[in-house]
């Protein structure tokens, strides 16, 4: 129960994540910052090329590891 398939398509099964948009619960960045937004009920890490203060609303535009690359603009 819970098994899907054999591999994992990192493209594939990250690709839900592009473009969805987060509530940063902490100030962040520039860089990487610790449960900083939730997604789907668990806490991630996000990446960030500027700041970010707690309440902003921000886009995902990638996965790198377990964090969340984060931007200001959804990317299309």
């Amino acid at each position: 129960y819970g098994h899907v398939a054999h591999s994992q398509d990192p493209d594939a099964n990250l690709d839900e994540f592009r473009g969805r948009k987060v509530v940063l619960l902490k100030d962040v960045g520039p860089g990487r910052t610790e449960s900083a937004v939730e997604h789907k009920g668990a806490p991630w890490a996000v990446i960030a090329d500027e700041k970010f203060r707690q309440g902003d609303e921000a886009f995902v535009s990638g996965v790198e590891g377990v964090a969340l690359k984060i931007t200001r603009q959804k990317e299309e």
